[in-house]
């Protein structure tokens, strides 16, 4: 981890505009220099710095040739860094009802594909329902080890086959429910 030297200036201005206590200014700019990306060189009071902004906490550095904090300060509200994204009116209504209806038809589309798989899916577990009737009927009528050991061991197949089915539609009605929360917000 690269050591910066920071001057009184810039921790006074880590507690002014950042936040910070005194006791921690230090060491939390040395912190977020390490995720900081360069950003070019600027020039004030006669000296030649470079600008490094760290993007995640909106937060741009002056350090020095020396490798100085010199200042800190906090983006505007709007930058160059992050542009404004338009307001939903400013975006043009054709534009959006269009968006809208493919998102629309994109959840139908799932919707159906939903429906279709625990369709299918509850007649396959019904028919192995009955055999598993089946299966215990034959438990309860065999005599030999042999066929009661293969009987369990089908009846164990068919309720690990159960489970799957049963899972595959609660991970099949889990994804709706992120696309549909996904397709609220943005309608």
């Amino acid at each position: 981890m690269k050591r910066y030297e920071v001057t009184k200036h810039a921790v006074n201005r880590a507690i002014e505009r950042l936040g910070f206590t005194k006791n921690e200014a230090e060491n939390r700019l040395n912190q977020l220099m390490q995720t900081a990306y360069y950003n070019g060189r600027t020039t004030g009071y006669g000296t030649v710095a470079n600008v490094y902004d760290n993007h995640n906490h909106r937060i741009r550095f002056i350090v020095s040739d020396a490798n100085e904090i010199v200042t800190v300060y906090k983006f505007p509200e709007h930058t160059e860094v992050e542009a404004p994204r338009p307001k939903l009116s400013e975006v043009p209504t054709f534009l959006s009802e269009k968006v809208a209806k493919v998102v629309q038809r994109e959840l139908e589309r799932f919707e159906s594909n939903e429906r279709k798989i625990e369709r299918k899916n509850t007649l396959i577990i019904a028919e192995l329902r009955i055999e598993l009737a089946e299966i215990d009927y034959r438990l309860l009528r065999a005599r030999s080890e042999a066929k009661i050991m293969s009987l369990k061991a089908r009846k164990s197949a068919v309720e690990m086959r159960i489970d799957e089915l049963n899972n595959e539609i609660i991970e099949v009605k889990r994804e709706k429910s992120i696309i549909a929360k996904g397709v609220a917000a943005y309608l």
